[in-house]
């Protein structure tokens, strides 16, 4: 009896040294029911010492309110009999935490068969109770949004029967909650659909006297396994919208037939500001055919740039980002070949059903003929006041020669006679005479410098300046970098542009400091003319000196014109004006 004590003793021994390194909660008992050992596990989960349980009934301290007291019930008759059971239970931790766990509870006995005690092995299950209260209520919450959905949704088991079926497919079929009731068996489809195969389909179905059209998905459900164990079907009706389908597309081929026909080029461009559509007239223009131009981005096709400068445009930027119709005026579009084709067209917002932004049509016309006549007439344009001005430059430097050379020299030959015959001299006429000798000279240098005949362009802009500066005593600087002269005809052009700018701020713009500037760059000559006066006046246009600075303006702008340059003029009350002429480094012509 004593040996077999010891053994007991023994195994107990055993069981709790591999009881401490389970994460099971494990308690022994002695035949009464009162713990003699708990693990760690135990202690780690219940918060409860072991000093503090042993002695006591775990049923005493660690059950509360929502412990199930049938469970309980059926817990003491199980002991009662001395048998192996499991059950789940409420448990409850130290600070009153509930927690889930599973109970396997083994009666202790001897050889004999006498009751010693019981082991409880207990695992905590709470995360997989939670899981399935969450899955239950997930069940419900889909079976809420089923019935919510106004399109049919239903499943059936291989049989045929219906297992699942929403309100709206029994609203439309009349079916009751017993969907067992209505099995029909599978059809063709739906076997194929539970051997593996997703179906998606158009069918026409007669509902309340009514043909309606359906989309169809017919698709195989699985069970965790991965097997087919049933047939869902979800049928949305697009009755109306199949309708509507039909009717747009008829619009639409009306649209494109029309826009296809019209002689002028046009383009659909959708909200994504990809191309959509280009007509015949288009896919000339621009060198795309629809094929490969649809799809792509408008500005990869639809490439247009300034007619005076090479600037790139994004016309469709202009009309969203400013509102402005950048294609009223004359642009060059750049063809898929690198053909520049002056072009005039619109843009025209496009709106859905709905009133909203929907995309932009485009539509243009080659005006190259138009183009080529006004740039013959600007030419002969140009030509004609090149004429003129090289006209007046020559008769210019006629008068000037004649001046200087005709009577200069007379007046210099009658100052000499007057000095050597009269015996009493009169110093008040030999003033006179050398006023009337420098003015002639400054005449004849005004109407043509003898810098500008015989020096490059710095030289004769550099006297002008000191000459000016010297007469009216205010500030005037310049500076210049020309690696080149010029020839003749732009350089006696450039001077007089400089020469009329720095006169108008001198006599009308009351300017007391005026810079001037001739900068050579890569492919530019540039000629700046600033003064800190009172600006242009562009509404005064009785004034007799806002007349005269307004034709000096245009004089000037005729000249730039001439070197196939561009003038530019920036100018408000009170800020002073700057005046730039910008012509190409080398003559075109």
């Amino acid at each position: 009896m004593i040996v077999e004590d010891e053994r007991i003793h023994e195994e107990h021994s055993l069981l709790k040294m591999v009881a401490d390194n389970t994460t099971n909660l494990i308690i022994f008992t002695d035949a009464a029911g009162y713990i003699t050992w708990v693990n760690k596990t135990f202690e780690k989960v219940t918060e409860y010492r072991s000093a503090e349980v042993l002695g006591k009934k775990p049923g005493h301290f660690l059950q509360g309110p929502l412990t199930n007291p049938d469970t309980q019930d059926y817990i003491r008759n199980n002991l009662q009999r001395q048998v192996r059971f499991k059950a789940d239970i409420v448990n409850y931790t130290k600070s009153g935490k509930d927690y889930w766990v599973e109970l396997d509870i083994m009666p202790l006995k001897t050889v004999e068969k006498k009751l010693i005690g019981y082991m409880s092995v207990q695992s905590n299950v709470s995360n997989v109770k939670m899981m399935i209260g969450e899955m239950l209520s997930a069940k419900g919450i889909l079976r809420t949004v089923l019935d919510t959905v106004p399109f049919h949704v239903s499943v059936k088991d291989p049989q045929g029967r219906f297992i699942f079926y929403n309100k709206a497919f029994s609203k439309d079929f009349r079916h009751n909650e017993n969907g067992n009731d209505y099995a029909k068996g599978l059809n063709k489809q739906e076997k194929e659909v539970l051997k593996g195969r997703r179906l998606v389909f158009d069918q026409s179905m007669r509902i309340n006297d009514q043909v309606r059209t359906f989309l169809t998905l017919k698709f195989p459900v699985e069970n965790s396994g991965g097997q087919t164990y049933a047939v869902g079907r979800v049928s949305i009706d697009f009755t109306e919208l199949k309708h509507a389908r039909e009717n747009l597309r008829e619009r639409e081929q009306l649209y494109f037939s029309t826009v296809k026909s019209i002689n002028d080029a046009a383009i659909t461009v959708g909200k994504d500001f990809k191309i959509i559509f280009l007509n015949n007239s288009a896919e000339r223009l621009t060198g795309f055919n629809l094929k490969n131009a649809r799809s792509k981005l408008i500005h990869d096709v639809f490439k247009v740039q300034s007619l005076d400068r090479n600037i790139a445009i994004n016309p469709l930027q202009c009309m969203i980002q400013e509102h402005t119709d950048i294609l009223n005026e004359e642009l060059l579009m750049i063809s898929k070949d690198g053909r520049k084709i002056p072009i005039e067209g619109s843009l025209t917002e496009m709106q859905d059903s709905n009133d909203d932004f929907a995309g932009i049509a485009i539509f243009f016309k080659d005006v190259s003929d138009r183009f080529e006549r006004r740039k013959l007439e600007r030419d002969m344009e140009v030509r004609r006041i090149s004429a003129v001005i090289e006209g007046q430059e020559s008769e210019r430097d006629r008068i000037s020669k004649e001046l200087h050379d005709g009577l200069g020299q007379m007046l210099n030959l009658v100052k000499m006679r007057v000095y050597v015959n009269l015996e009493d001299k009169e110093p008040e006429l030999t003033e006179l005479m050398d006023e009337a000798i420098q003015e002639v000279r400054r005449m004849s240098e005004n109407l043509m410098p003898a810098k500008l005949r015989d020096f490059d362009l710095p030289t004769a802009l550099n006297s002008l300046v000191k000459q000016l500066k010297r007469i009216y005593d205010i500030d005037i600087s310049f500076y210049s970098y020309l690696s080149e002269d010029l020839d003749d005809s732009r350089k006696i052009n450039l001077y007089r542009i400089a020469q009329e700018a720095i006169n108008n701020a001198l006599k009308h713009a009351e300017a007391n400091h005026i810079s001037v500037s001739l900068i050579e760059d890569e492919d530019k000559i540039r000629l700046a003319i600033e003064d800190n006066g009172i600006g242009l006046n562009s509404e005064d246009n009785n004034n007799t000196s806002a007349k005269s600075t307004r034709h000096g303006l245009i004089n000037m702008r005729e000249r730039a014109n001439i070197m196939d340059g561009y003038l530019i003029i920036e100018s408000n009350p009170g800020l002073g004006t700057l005046i730039i002429v910008e012509i190409p480094k080398y003559d075109r012509k």
